[in-house]
């Protein structure tokens, strides 16, 4: 089967500084590869690349066997190739569902057809209660949640994630979890993940990898990056040690369960 996406020896430079450096992988259909690594390894940067943001230097990028390192964001997004940053990028003036259908600016979808797909896309990450607020309004944390869902909107063969979850609450963290592994099951949804919140990502992802100085330096299955001397060198820390992975996810959440809380919302 062919890979949802390939890439083969993509660099990128900063003036002096080597931030991507042949760096070679493929990504299976309905399959999930986290990626990690100490700041400034150039996970971001990938990202970037990969998202049309960046223009690579050199090499390869197919996406269903398409060459796609000349089209920009907005020509990816229409391919199926979306996109979540560290900091949610929302129109905080815009409600909830004006937030998701801007994501279909580009597409030619009906407009009670974007309105249905809005709203039942605000019902699986449980900001259905939300939709006529401004984005504004909702936490930290709902507000990851929201550009998820507005990612999903284009229905997506590839959805890259920074950062997801960072800073979020847990239990909206577990419910996140829990949509993006429905997600890559139900939709068969392929992601790229870079986090720092290692047994999250662990507990998600089948395949790792690694990357240090713009270089991949290990890539497997989390036991096998985890035990990579490499790795636990450059960013897990261990002298000779093993890094304790959880590979049990986040305890179940309901949709709804977080919003019950007293005080406000969670972040």
């Amino acid at each position: 089967m062919e890979p949802v996406l390939q890439v083969d020896s993509l660099s990128k430079r900063f003036g002096s500084i080597v931030a991507l450096e042949r760096v070679s992988f493929a990504l299976e259909a309905g399959t999930i590869l986290g990626l990690i690594g100490p700041n400034g390894s150039g996970k971001t940067t990938l990202l970037n690349t990969l998202n049309g943001l960046y223009r690579p230097d050199s090499g390869e990028i197919r996406y269903l066997g398409r060459p796609t390192r000349n089209l920009r964001p907005h020509q990816l997004a229409l391919l199926g190739i979306s996109r979540t940053f560290q900091n949610a990028r929302v129109f905080h003036t815009l409600t909830v569902t004006q937030n998701m259908l801007v994501s279909l600016v580009h597409a030619r979808v009906h407009s009670a057809e974007a309105q249905e797909r809005a709203r039942q896309l605000l019902t699986f990450v449980g900001l259905e209660r939300y939709q006529a607020l401004p984005a504004s309004e909702l936490s930290g944390g709902q507000q990851k949640l929201l550009e998820f869902a507005r990612a999903l909107m284009t229905e997506p063969r590839l959805v890259l994630m920074d950062e997801p979850f960072g800073g979020v609450h847990p239990e909206i963290k577990a419910l996140l979890l829990e949509r993006i592994r429905e997600a890559q099951q139900e939709r068969q949804v392929s992601f790229i993940i870079v986090s720092h919140e290692i047994p999250d990502l662990l507990s998600l992802a089948r395949t790792i990898i690694c990357m240090s100085y713009g270089r991949i330096i290990a890539r497997g299955s989390p036991q096998e990056v985890s035990e990579h001397p490499d790795v636990i060198a450059a960013y897990l820390g261990h002298a000779g040690g093993q890094a304790q992975i959880q590979t049990s996810p986040s305890s179940p959440v309901s949709s709804s369960s977080y919003f019950e809380q007293a005080g406000g919302h969670p972040s």
